[in-house]
C-alpha cells in the first residue's frame, strides 16, 4: 500500500516570499517521487480548495482566517486523505497540527525554520497571548515523533533549550547548473530580502562606495512603502545604485546568474534559500553575521564582514587585479552548492528519516 504524508506550512511559494515555504513545497515535490501521493497543506491561503501540482503532488489549501475554522477544515482535510505523516514546517499551526496527531494517531514531524524557533525566549506567535503559546509549544515539542533542524547550530540550541536532539539536514535547491559567463567588467552587488533584514546597511554600503563606479548596487524585496519611496530617491541620486522592488522568483534567479556578490545583512536565520540559490550560480556569499555552522568561511565560499567598512574593503580586495580569487571563490560555491544542497538527496534523506514512522 502507498504511503502517503502531509506536508503543511504557512502559503503556497507561489503566493508568498519566505524562504520555509518554498523548502517546503521543494520537500513535498521531493518526496512524491518516493512516497506516491504527497498533499502539500498550506494554511494562509487565499481561498480553501484543492489543486493538482502534478499527478503525485496535490495542494490543500486553507484559507486565513479564525483558527476554529482553519482546524476544521484540516481535520476535513485528514479524515478525506488520511495520511501517515504530518510533516509540519509551519510554527503558527504547529502546536495544533500535533494535538490533531494526537487525536487521529498519526506522527507528528517537526521542522524547524528559524534560530528563533529553538530558543524558548525568541518563539514569538501571534494567535495567543505569548506565555499560553509558548507552553503550547514545549507541549508539543515534546511529543512530535521527530524534530528536524537546519543546522548543527540550530540542534545544539534547540537542546539546549529543550533536551531534545534534533536531526540535521540542510536546505537545499533543484540542482541548476548554469552556463552564464559572468562579465567581471562591472561587478554586480546584489541584497535580496524583506523589511526586517536590515536593508539600510546595504545602502549605506552602496553610499560609501559611491564614487567606485565599477561596482553597481541592486537591491530587490518586499519593503514598506516609506523604505520604497527611499530607495526609489536614492537611486535618483546615485549612479552605482539601482532599486530592483519585488522580484518574481524566476527574476531573482536572473539576477543571480548575473550577480557577482550577495550581501546578507539579517541578525538572525536559520538557512537562507538565498545562500543556496547564490552559490548553485557561482555567486560569492558576504555576511555580516549569518554563517550557518561556518560553511562560508570553512568552505572558501564567502565571507563575514561586521561591518560595512570591512564589506568595502573585501569587496576592494577580492574584485582587484587579475580576479583569480574572486573566480576561485566562485568556483567553490558552485562546487559545494551540488554536493550538499541537492533537493533530490535531501529529499531521499528525509524520507529515509521518516521511514521508521509508517505503520
Amino acid at each position: 500500500m502507498k504511503q502517503t504524508i502531509f506536508v503543511v506550512t504557512g502559503d503556497h511559494p507561489n503566493n508568498c516570499t519566505g524562504g520555509s515555504e518554498f523548502q517546503a513545497y521543494l520537500i513535498a515535490k521531493g518526496l512524491s517521487n518516493f512516497l506516491g501521493r504527497t498533499y502539500f497543506c498550506t494554511m494562509f491561503s487565499n481561498e480553501t480548495c484543492i489543486g493538482y501540482e502534478d499527478e503525485n503532488l496535490i495542494h490543500l489549501s486553507i484559507r486565513k482566517g479564525f483558527l476554529p475554522g482553519k482546524v476544521f477544515q484540516f481535520l476535513i482535510y485528514a479524515k478525506r486523505f488520511k495520511p501517515d505523516i504530518f510533516y509540519v514546517r509551519c510554527l503558527y499551526s504547529f502546536w495544533w497540527i500535533k494535538l490533531i496527531g494526537i487525536i487521529l494517531n498519526k506522527p507528528v514531524v517537526y521542522h524547524l525554520s528559524s534560530d528563533n524557533h529553538a530558543q524558548y525566549s525568541k518563539v514569538k506567535l501571534k494567535t495567543l497571548p505569548s506565555i499560553t503559546l509558548r507552553n503550547f509549544y514545549i507541549w508539543a515539542t515534546q511529543f512530535s515523533a521527530i524534530v528536524i533542524s537546519q543546522t548543527k547550530r540550530q540542534a545544539d540550541l534547540y537542546k539546549k533549550t529543550f533536551n531534545i536532539s534534533p536531526t540535521v539536514v540542510y536546505n537545499a535547491q533543484l540542482p541548476y547548473n548554469n552556463q552564464v559567463i559572468k562579465d567581471y567588467s562591472k561587478i554586480s552587488v546584489l541584497w535580496l530580502g524583506k523589511t526586517f533584514k536590515n536593508p539600510e546597511r546595504f545602502t549605506e554600503l552602496a553610499a560609501r562606495m559611491g564614487n567606485q563606479n565599477r561596482f553597481e548596487f541592486l537591491l530587490a524585496g518586499l519593503f514598506t512603502e516609506n523604505q520604497s519611496s527611499y530607495f526609489s530617491a536614492m537611486q535618483k541620486n546615485a549612479t552605482n545604485f539601482k532599486y530592483l522592488g519585488y522580484l518574481s522568483r524566476n527574476e531573482v534567479y536572473e539576477e543571480l546568474d548575473n550577480a557577482h556578490v550577495l550581501i546578507n545583512t539579517s541578525d538572525a536565520e536559520g538557512f537562507p534559500n538565498t545562500f543556496i540559490e547564490a552559490w548553485f550560480r557561482g555567486v560569492i556569499v558576504i555576511s555580516d553575521k549569518i554563517d550557518p555552522d561556518n560553511i562560508l568561511i570553512d568552505n572558501g565560499i564567502g565571507f563575514i564582514c561586521k561591518n560595512t567598512s570591512e564589506m568595502e574593503l573585501k569587496l576592494k580586495e577580492l574584485f582587484a587585479g587579475d580576479l583569480t580569487k574572486a573566480k576561485e571563490y566562485s568556483a567553490k560555491a558552485k562546487e559545494y552548492a551540488f554536493k550538499n544542497h541537492n533537493i533530490n538527496v535531501v529529499s531521499k534523506e528525509i524520507f529515509q528519516i521518516i521511514q521508521g514512522l509508517y505503520q
